[in-house]
């Protein structure tokens, strides 16, 4: 049997409320946009016992509860919403709207809208000097080409007779046979195939190779190849130089256009060569994309960063001559060809242009450094391209031509992010 506590009384020393009424309304002395209550709303006030919350409320009293609206006053005609002015073009004399930064989609420009907005990102001639940009000295029918502080010790064009190389894997320097040929041997050249990484700081600093995760300079490589490969080029290639053809007319449709470009290159017994060019317009979609044989006896495809292996290189229908046909049905001198450090694609091309766009100029870093195009990507693009991992295979030229598209129009958007050129 259970037994159940009978509830105590209703009375205020159990802690209910005292029953009262709420006051009568009183209207104020002075209140300009008091508007007269409109209904009357059963209001409610209610309380709780304090020793058995929580059981159901008692209701305790009963007010009328006014309604109230306060008036504005009246809007003027001209007057123009925040929301409306974000949305479309601000009325004249609008304060909100003075100083507002309004992008302009540059992506949906004709190219001949777009291209006023290329030309201030395009290089000086004293820019493609210093960064060894192939030129034509006046009256030389011979390019020369700048030293670098990658170059200054290291002789990159050689004499007809000069047989000396150096490794650009290894840096060990070797000699080409008498005939030009290359010496091979089982595992002559040993290097580490990626760069490196720095960890750590002060004390804890240490820079390693993100190939093997040694560290620097411990370990001679964790790479074999049968075979040394080099970047040098004889000094009779400068002479094979070809200049980016003159408009035939004011009207040219070549010189109001702007293609991004990428090239991969291959390591031959000359030297390195163009093995595949590829071009796209503004808008990403594709132009060129030609495979190249080269001349000369091919060392190695490089197909860790080419993406090319040798049978790619043996089935290519292009040569250097037909290439350079192709091209110049698109490109003239005024066309503006946008890359990432280009003068290593023009040098490989045989070109000479001058009308440049460098995506690696012009995003430099703060120390006046290049950047990778993967890590500008990452950085402003938030894109990975060119994966390290064990499944990628090479670059991708295609891609690598569409970042630099991306870049531009980043640029656009951001000028903050760009070194603009006087």
């Amino acid at each position: 049997m259970v037994t159940v506590a009978a509830p105590q009384p209703l009375t205020p020393e159990y802690g209910y409320a005292s029953y009262h009424y709420a006051p009568q309304y009183q209207e104020p002395a002075f209140m300009p946009y008091y508007v007269s209550p409109v209904q009357s709303v059963p209001y409610y006030s209610t309380a709780y016992p304090n020793n058995s919350y929580p059981s159901p409320p008692i209701q305790t009293s009963y007010s009328p509860q006014y309604m109230y609206q306060q008036n504005s006053p009246p809007i003027p005609q001209q007057t123009v919403s925040h929301d409306k002015i974000l949305s479309g073009a601000p009325k004249e004399n609008c304060l909100v709207a003075k100083g507002r930064k309004v992008h302009v989609d540059h992506r949906t420009m004709t190219m001949e809208q777009l291209q006023p907005f290329l030309i201030p990102f395009k290089m000086t001639n004293a820019e493609l000097e210093t960064n060894a940009y192939p030129m034509f000295r006046e009256g030389s029918r011979t390019a020369s080409i700048a030293e670098t502080t990658y170059t200054l010790n290291k002789k990159m064009f050689l004499d007809d007779f000069d047989m000396k190389r150096t490794c650009s894997r290894c840096q060990k320097e070797f000699k080409l046979r008498p005939d030009g040929t290359m010496v091979r041997e089982k595992d002559i050249c040993r290097y580490h195939h990626r760069g490196t990484n720095r960890n750590g700081k002060r004390d804890t600093f240490q820079k390693r190779y993100t190939c093997c995760n040694e560290e620097y300079n411990s370990t001679p490589g964790c790479k074999f190849s049968d075979v040394h490969v080099f970047d040098q080029l004889f000094k009779k290639e400068l002479a094979t130089f070809y200049a980016t053809p003159r408009p035939t007319s004011a009207n040219d449709p070549r010189s109001n256009k702007a293609y991004a470009l990428d090239c991969e290159m291959v390591y031959t017994v000359a030297g390195p060569a163009l093995a595949r060019l590829t071009m796209v317009d503004m808008y990403k979609n594709m132009v060129l994309d030609l495979f190249i044989k080269p001349p000369t006896e091919v060392l190695d495809p490089n197909t860790e960063f080419s993406g090319l292996t040798m049978e790619t290189i043996n089935n290519a229908k292009d040569t250097m001559a037909s290439c350079h046909q192709k091209l110049f049905k698109f490109v003239n001198s005024e066309t503006i060809l946008i890359g990432h450090s280009l003068e290593s694609d023009l040098k490989a091309m045989r070109i000479v242009h001058t009308n440049v766009i460098d995506t690696a100029i012009l995003f430099r870093s703060s120390g006046d450094f290049k950047v990778a195009l993967k890590n500008l990507s990452a950085k402003l693009l938030h894109k990975n391209i060119q994966g390290d991992n064990e499944d990628a295979v090479g670059h991708d030229s295609l891609e690598d031509a569409g970042t630099c598209v991306d870049l531009i129009f980043y640029g656009l958007k951001n000028p903050e992010s760009v070194v603009i050129r006087k």
